[in-house]
């Protein structure tokens, strides 16, 4: 892994996770009229419920010629993380005080493990650089997109 050059700023994981999870479980849906994977709500909702908190390694992919030729963002795991959450009263997911304590020992893990936001990318070229993002999903996945981009 990349040793942080100098202490990362927070990456807020705990709150993106408290705004992640209030409507509950997705799974997947129909595709739209493009092509591209739904998510549709879980229903009846699940009294508990596993969100993954992942790191990704990022890659540019060429998409294609249009306009000059144009490149989009994929990701492989790096590592995950399971959070377990909670379906309370007024029909919302919410973390135990046990997992909260877990959400941030898992950003501080991130932070040491892992850099964000050192490569230089545009969707006009191959990115410049190591680097890596984070995000939260209701399944394990392990490389997005899940279907390529297509050009409009």
């Amino acid at each position: 892994m990349n040793e942080p050059a100098q202490k990362q700023e927070r990456i807020h994981l705990l709150s993106g996770l408290e705004r992640f999870i209030k409507d509950g479980p997705t799974e997947p849906g129909e595709r739209d009229e493009d092509g591209y994977p739904t998510e549709d709500p879980v229903d009846p909702k699940p009294q508990w419920a596993i969100v993954h908190v992942s790191v990704y390694g990022l890659e540019q992919s060429y998409g294609g010629p249009e306009e000059g030729g144009w490149w989009f963002d994929e990701g492989d795991l790096e590592k995950s993380w399971p959070v377990r959450v909670r379906l309370t009263g007024d029909g919302t997911y919410d973390l135990t005080d046990d997992e909260q304590k877990f959400v941030e020992r898992v950003e501080e893990e991130i932070l040491e493990e892992f850099v964000f936001g050192t490569s230089y990318r545009t969707s006009c070229g191959p990115r410049r650089g190591d680097d890596y993002t984070w995000r939260l999903s209701w399944r394990h996945i392990e490389h997005f997109p899940e279907v390529g981009p297509s050009y409009c």
